[in-house]
């Protein structure tokens, strides 16, 4: 599941023109980060840093999707960082052999992914988990990562 929601990560990134930034060592929360070129913001070259998971779970809740989070990974998320951190949740099929559909014209990754940010989201008792209600309009897609480089680009954080 983890090589896989890298694999679509790379792709939306690959589609829209973005380096793809890998870090030998995970032990700040960061699984990958993607990075523009130039640019017409007022930052050059935006970057966003992303934590990865997958899941078969698509479980919704008022078009959200239901996704617990061990707090260890919220909490690195919810900090403020100079490079702006977001969550990408990638859903699967449940079969293995449904994450991908071939065919002589076309190859689809099934299902979705969605992003979300914690940025700024209070310290929270919890010690395991917390149970996110990410919007399914948060679609993880080449025009959604386009948006959110031109918030970094411009100084903000998504």
């Amino acid at each position: 599941m983890e090589k896989f929601s890298r694999a679509y990560v790379h792709a939306i990134a690959a589609a829209g023109g973005y380096r793809i930034l890998t870090y030998d060592i995970d032990d700040d929360g960061v699984d990958l980060g993607l990075a523009g070129r130039n640019g017409d913001g007022q930052a050059k070259s935006p970057q966003i840093d992303l934590q990865l998971k997958c899941t078969a779970d698509d479980t919704c809740r008022n078009a959200n999707l239901i996704f617990p989070l061990e707090m260890k990974n919220y909490e690195t998320l919810r900090d403020k960082y100079l490079v702006p951190r977001i969550l990408v949740v990638v859903v699967v099929p449940s079969d293995i052999e449904e994450w991908l559909l071939h065919d002589p014209e076309f190859l689809a990754i099934c299902k979705c992914g969605y992003w979300y940010s914690l940025r700024g989201f209070p310290s929270l008792p919890n010690t395991s988990t917390s149970t996110l209600e990410i919007p399914k309009k948060q679609a993880f897609t080449v025009n959604a990562l386009h948006e959110l480089m031109g918030v970094v680009a411009t100084g903000g954080a998504p």
